[in-house]
């Protein structure tokens, strides 16, 4: 099967904003580190797709081409901001997919593709975010391509309930320049260095599960490996950053005994961020995590209409250098079912060990964020639900 696609698209966009700073006596004054923002965009697209699908009895192929002419237009005369900019994008699709038993399969992709920036990165004037960011640019449109390999292995038996699953995926990421954060007068800018910027990454899953007959259980499994090269300037420095994620995950699904179930999932990530071996640089900028979560429920029935159910969540986070964090969740929940009301009866107690205050670390690209959160305390909840 061929088709042939066509078509004219046009985006108008208009951004106006306008700070006031409300003082200690409620009176409310301009923001005056800048005018704030009246910015006009414009986008005009013109796009051809030409696709192909064939299926055999053994293998289907879907190609799709794809070619698109676009005129990006904006303006901000408080700012004398006035850009022009004319792009032709071609964005190749390929899928193969290969049948290897009557219910195996491998499946190999491949694709490109190009974009540009939108109005959420060019205005100038600071905007409030959120309620404690006023975020603003200083920079042109970002342009990035987009190429990826991916290769994936499904194996399936339907009778006895296995599923097992495999993939490997190379993307690389190329930009005109890289994204860069200042802060200046409260205001987080986001600005572009104009440096080429490319980001590769390496990732391999293997996964599955198993229903076992006798015992009524689902068990599941997930291992993930993950490695990202980047660059990334400190201090006025541009140096070669290598990041490594281990991920290993599992799950239970059972029930017994007609009145019982149990629900388990867990997860343990591994994060290690440092400089690759091409860089002479100090070996300190280097950092490390792993991370805990698990999740379990336990549901019992003790009559026909009434349903008991214990929910707990709890996480562990670990950094050399640091105290460990752990917190364990508890919540029950109460519910009757009035069968000729077409009625349910929740009565939901949250958070009983009345934990207050919640810590949480992270690590992606080279950046540790700490956060610290004021959480409420013991809560309980009385619901009903009516269904017509």
């Amino acid at each position: 099967n061929t088709s042939v696609q066509a078509g004219v698209i046009n985006e108008q966009q208009d951004l106006n904003s306008l700070l006031l700073l409300q003082q200690l006596n409620g009176v409310f004054t301009p923001y005056v580190h800048d005018p704030g923002n009246a910015l006009s965009w414009r986008r005009d697209r013109v796009y051809a797709n030409a696709g192909s699908y064939i299926s055999r009895k053994k293998w289907q192929l879907n190609v799709a081409m794809p070619v698109i002419w676009q005129s990006i237009r904006y303006k901000e005369e408080d700012y004398k901001l006035d850009r022009n900019i004319a792009d032709f994008f071609v964005n190749p699709v390929v899928r193969l997919r290969l049948l290897v038993a009557s219910e195996d399969n491998i499946e190999f992709s491949m694709n490109h593709s190009n974009n540009v920036g939108n109005i959420g990165g060019i205005y100038r004037g600071a905007i409030l975010s959120s309620y404690r960011n006023l975020q603003a640019n200083d920079a042109e449109l970002q342009e990035r391509s987009n190429s990826s390999v991916k290769l994936n292995y499904h194996f399936q038996r339907s009778i006895t309930m296995l599923f097992l699953n495999g993939e490997v995926k190379y993307n690389r990421v190329k930009a005109n320049s890289i994204i860069s954060t200042i802060i200046n007068d409260n205001v987080q800018r986001t600005v572009l260095l104009p440096y080429e910027n490319d980001q590769n990454s390496f990732s391999a899953y293997a996964g599955g599960s198993k229903y076992i007959f006798p015992l009524k259980t689902k068990f599941s499994f997930g291992l993930q490996f993950q490695k990202n090269w980047y660059d990334q300037f400190l201090n006025g420095d541009r140096l070669p950053f290598v990041n490594n994620m281990i991920q290993f995950s599992g799950g239970v699904d059972a029930k017994l005994w007609k009145r019982f179930t149990i629900v388990y999932s867990g997860a343990a990530v591994w994060n290690d961020s440092r400089l690759s071996s091409a860089s002479t640089a100090s070996s300190s900028l280097s950092s490390k995590t792993f991370r805990l979560t698990q999740r379990a429920s336990v549901g019992y029935s003790p009559a026909k209409r009434l349903l008991v159910t214990l929910k707990g969540w709890q996480t562990y986070s670990q950094r050399p250098g640091m105290n460990d964090v752990q917190y364990v969740f508890l919540d029950a929940v109460l519910r009757y079912k009035l069968l000729k009301w077409k009625t349910d009866l929740d009565m939901d107690i949250s958070n009983l060990a009345n934990i207050r205050k919640y810590e949480y670390f992270s690590l992606q690209s080279n950046r540790f964020t700490a956060n610290t959160f004021a959480i409420r305390g013991r809560m309980l909840m009385l619901k009903a639900t009516f269904f017509f």
